[in-house]
């Protein structure tokens, strides 16, 4: 194999190829990118014609904005479709997770098994050569594009992503939340994971809990977002735990009682996750230091420590 560098007319029809899926995600005519003089293609000589391997998308953008030409990489005497393979990545590095995932899906249509796809295209990619990950990374490809566009801004491993094929057919929800809601990595993650089991304890459909505690279309305050979005996870998140749900009732009880009696703040983390409270009062005197004295020796605080 061996590779040239020179200008191609963007004259002519696009030849179809495997991987107009790469990049991702892609420029549009609209990008401010300066994507139509400084990238080149990728290109590949075969006997009969040159089919364009990298950055297809490029080529299209040129004849739609009127470009007559762009530089190029062209791929010479290619003899395994595995160095072809192995080009496209280098042209593409780094990839990100769902570019990975798009290559091993562009390899099976060419006509490579699982098991190839684990001992010759995994390595490319710098995974072990294991049919698992290939199984992982195809699964990606199901993803509605809002999701995977999450999976790249994010960063997300692969081991993470297998919590988000769990609405991998609800496309709409995700596109809508995610957009509206603007949720962190942990909180979005978390959600779909409590609905997930929600459904699998109580046999409610996924959809069903998605349309119950995030109404597709609904309007929310944009004002209040954050605020809102907090709301929908602690109601999700007290249905999945419903003990933890009253225990933390029985002690925002006990607290009260004791704010009673003595101005005090007392925080507890609210998932139960780190045990025991956080105190905060003023003492200014011996008379104050008495007193919150007394406050710990109360038998309110003491049903609270047993309670916490």
């Amino acid at each position: 194999m061996n590779i040239s560098f020179q200008s191609v007319s963007l004259y002519g029809p696009t030849i179809h190829s495997n991987f107009k899926i790469l990049p991702f995600p892609q420029s549009s005519p609209m990008s401010s990118e300066p994507c139509l003089i400084d990238k080149p293609l990728l290109c590949l000589q075969t006997a009969s014609c040159m089919k364009i391997v990298g950055n297809i998308h490029l080529f299209e953008i040129g004849q739609e904005t009127g470009v007559l030409s762009k530089p190029a990489f062209i791929i010479n005497d290619i003899e395994k479709t595995v160095d072809l393979i192995k080009t496209v990545a280098e042209f593409y590095s780094p990839l990100n997770l769902i570019e990975e995932a798009r290559l091993v899906l562009i390899a099976q249509q060419l006509g490579y098994s699982p098991a190839q796809l684990a001992i010759e295209i995994l390595p490319v990619l710098n995974y072990p050569p294991q049919k698992k990950f290939v199984e992982k990374l195809l699964e990606l490809n199901k993803l509605p594009e809002a999701l995977q566009l999450f999976i790249v801004e994010k960063n997300i491993s692969l081991k993470r992503t297998q919590v988000l094929q769990r609405i991998e057919n609800h496309s709409d929800w995700a596109k809508y939340f995610l957009e509206t809601y603007t949720p962190g990595l942990n909180v979005f993650l978390e959600i779909i994971q409590n609905l997930w089991e929600i459904s699998k304890r109580d046999d409610i459909a996924i959809h069903e809990l998605l349309q119950k505690y995030i109404p597709l279309h609904a309007i929310p305050d944009s004002t209040h977002i954050k605020i809102e979005l907090q709301t929908i996870r602690q109601r999700i998140h007290e249905n999945r735990y419903p003990l933890l749900s009253d225990s933390r009732r029985k002690l925002e009880t006990a607290i009260k009682d004791i704010q009673k009696y003595y101005p005090i703040k007392i925080d507890y983390d609210p998932n139960f996750e780190v045990q025991g409270v956080n105190i905060l009062t003023h003492i200014n005197d011996n008379d104050a230091l008495k007193s919150f004295i007394n406050c710990l020796e109360h038998d309110d605080f003491r049903k609270l420590f047993e309670m916490i």
